[in-house]
Parts: structure tokens; sequence; C-alpha cells
């Protein structure tokens, strides 16, 4: 369209000089230039060709002035509280990729080797970082959010974690090495000598360069995943439908604390892109590893159960507010994933109750 328009102007432009100093010239060298056609057809071509020139060079002022004001320009307003869920992942394109980076302590084993685990990963629109900034300042990002209470309630409501005031030497959180500028990662682990970890984050923030193939170069990127444990180090017990009904929600209050997090670096959010969430529930053979389908008696007969259920929230003033939206994953992945009549069990958020 640019390239059109351009041509456009260029022959305009040239008909419209070459018609109006036709009719200049007749008109110096003619004693009644108004009566002669070749006068008057010149006139035309070139007023006519003037106009479309102007015509083609205002519907192209919008496109360059738009990138001057662009800056000055308020921020779009940042949403964290209302949320829109999906499964399509390509509408979370970049929370999509994220769900599948390898981070440190977590990838060690075979893929039918690992035990079941939990991921959540933010995307924030916010500003650039540069090389002249003290490293030190992004890892404060992170170790703000790992230490943050809800992480840190997240994190024990999935998997054992050992009291630190009976066992002070661990757990604690180990940096990691990248080879990047604007990666961070860190695992959570229990022992100096045991490369597994039971949690790892990992952080990476916009640097104004080519991101990496699937991420958004405008946005902050966090991610947390978790290995459920028991105090043995065996994979923990499933949990109940409500209990994820309430983790999930939890989940959706990371963008309020990295927010938080950013700002304090000094970096600004905004709301376009809109923050995003994801959540992936992942197990090696069968969901239910993960999540306990006990006391839905009538389960519906068809596919075999999936081995991970995914959901994506984008913030929206339009959305639903946290618990609802969780709610909603809840019951898609018990019809969807575990092949249960979510009708039978009791979701507090949709005020859903029992069938007879």
């Amino acid at each position: 369209m640019a390239n059109r328009r351009t041509e456009i102007m260029a022959f305009t432009g040239t008909l419209a000089t070459l018609g109006l100093a036709a009719a200049a010239l007749i008109a110096a060298v003619g004693k009644q230039p108004v009566s002669s056609p070749w006068f008057i057809l010149s006139t035309v071509v070139g007023v006519a060709s003037a106009v479309a020139f102007a015509a083609a060079g205002l519907s192209a002022l919008p496109g360059w002035v738009r990138p001057m004001l662009d800056p000055l320009r308020p921020p779009a307003r940042l949403v964290v509280d209302r949320w829109l869920y999906t499964t399509e992942g390509f509408k979370a394109p970049a929370v999509t990729v994220a769900m599948e980076i390898g981070l440190p302590g977590t990838s060690t084993r075979l893929p039918g080797e690992r035990p079941p685990w939990v991921r959540f990963v933010v995307t924030m629109a916010c500003s650039e970082i540069s090389a002249d900034d003290d490293p030190e300042m992004h890892y404060e990002i992170l170790e703000g959010l790992i230490t943050n209470p809800l992480v840190h309630s997240m994190i024990r409501e999935l998997t054992f974690v050992p009291d630190p005031t009976v066992f002070p030497q661990w757990p604690y959180w180990q940096r990691r090495s990248t080879n990047r500028l604007g990666v961070i990662d860190e695992v959570l682990v229990t022992d100096r000598q045991q490369p597994l970890a039971m949690a790892s984050a990992h952080l990476e923030l916009p640097t104004g360069g080519q991101p990496p193939w699937g991420r958004d170069g405008r946005c902050a990127t966090i991610i947390l995943h978790i290995e459920p444990r028991d105090q043995d180090g065996s994979p923990a017990a499933p949990k109940p439908p409500d209990f994820w009904e309430t983790l999930i929600p939890q989940a959706l209050m990371l963008p309020k604390v990295l927010a938080e997090q950013l700002a304090v670096a000094g970096l600004r959010t905004s709301g376009e892109p809109p923050a995003q969430v994801g959540v992936r529930l992942q197990a090696a053979r069968d969901l239910a590893e993960i999540v306990d389908p006990a006391g839905m008696d009538d389960p519906i007969e068809g596919e075999t159960r999936a081995t991970q259920a995914i959901g994506f929230f984008i913030a929206d003033r339009q959305g639903k507010p946290a618990d609802h939206a969780a709610g909603t994953m809840v019951c898609d992945m018990l019809l969807h994933a575990l092949n249960c009549d979510p009708r039978v069990i009791t979701v507090r958020s949709l005020g859903i109750g029992y069938y007879e």
C-alpha cells in the first residue's frame, strides 16, 4: 500500500507540474488564453492532478505523524484483576513458548522419568533494560518475586519445603548462570549436592534487541516451575479440584507482584500488550497423578484421559474476576482432561452445586 501511494504521488505530482506549467506558458504567450482549448485542458489536468496529489499525501499523513505522537501518548492502563480464559495457545503465543522452555534443575531427566510438575508463566509489557544497568538490579527483581509471600505460599502448598528454622542450611534459592542479557535463573534446592530442584524461577527482561524465537520483545516474562513432592521426596498425592480452584486465582495475582517488582527497579509497565498468565499441569501418564477426581462416580465415557491441562488468561477489563476465570479452567480440566462431569462437584466460584 505504501509503495502504491508513493507511485500515485509521483505520477500526479509530475502531471500537476506539467499541466500547470503548460497553462502558464500558454497564458504568457497568448493574448486570450481563456479561449484556448489547450489552456483549458492544461489547467484542468494540472488542478485535478494537484488535488489527487494532495489527497494521496493527506492519506499518508496519519502514518507519518503517528510515530511522532506515540511517545507522547500515556501508556495503556495495566489490568491485572479481570481475565479472559482460553485454551487456545495462538492467542497467547509468548506464554505458549515459555511453557516449553527448559529450566535449570528441572530438565535433567528423560521425559518419561520426570515426576509431575506445575508451571506458571506471566508476561507483561514493560520498558527495556540497558547493558549499562547494574546486573544486581535485575537479580533483585527475581529475588523480590521468589521471596514474596504469595510465591512462597504457592510453593509450599504444592510441594514439601523443609522448615528453615529446623534445617537452617536448606532449602535455599541458588543462582544459576545464564548466557544473555536480561535472563536470570534461580532454583530452590534442599541439598548442595542434589542437582534437581523442587522449584525453579526464570525471568526475562526486554533488552531492545531481537528476542529469541517465540518471545515478545516488548514484555517481561516470569516462569515459576514447581515439582509437587512429599517429605520423603516422592511425588505428592494428587490434589482435589477445590485445591486448584484456590491455587489458580493465586497465580492470577502474580502479575500484580511482578508489576510491583518492575516498578521498584525503575521499569515502566503498561497494558499494551495486555498481561497474560499461563497455567500448566503436567503428568507422566495420567493427569489424575496431579488432580484427584475421587468422588466423581459418573465419568464420561469416551477418550482416554489427558496427561496435561493448560489454560491461558488474558487481562481484559471486560473479563471475569480471578476466581471466576479460575473456576472455568477447573471445570474445563475436569471435563476435557479427566473425562469427569464437573456438575457432580461443587465449584464455589461458579456457583455450581450437585445435580441429581
